[in-house]
């Protein structure tokens, strides 16, 4: 009587159709990694050419029309920051000083 012994459980790590799964999700992650970044970077030009066409129909600079155009949040930030400032005279005086630099370039 011939007997065989098969194998049921193979270990995981050896067994090639893992091998292939592995290097498929590694060049798909490569591939949507390289897409998100030329994605975000055609998304950031048109940001911009978006906000530069705004202020011009307006007839203003870009940077006198970027603070309308700014998201509630960083508005909040800018609140919390001043509020800080009025209470801390240090943070005051380079808050000053940021500013007349600002208004000198």
């Amino acid at each position: 009587m011939n007997t065989r012994f098969v194998s049921v459980n193979p270990p995981i790590a050896q067994h090639p159709g893992v091998a292939r799964a592995e290097e498929a999700a590694s060049s798909l992650r490569e591939v949507a990694l390289s897409l998100a970044q030329v994605l975000s970077a055609g998304l950031a030009q048109g940001w911009q050419a978006m906000c530069r066409r705004a202020a011009e129909a307006h007839g203003a600079a870009p940077a006198q029309i970027w603070p309308a155009l700014r998201r509630p949040s960083e508005a909040r930030e800018d609140a919390r920051f001043w509020a800080m400032a009025e209470r801390d005279p240090r943070v005051m005086h380079e808050l000053q000083v940021a500013i007349s630099r600002r208004s000198e370039a």
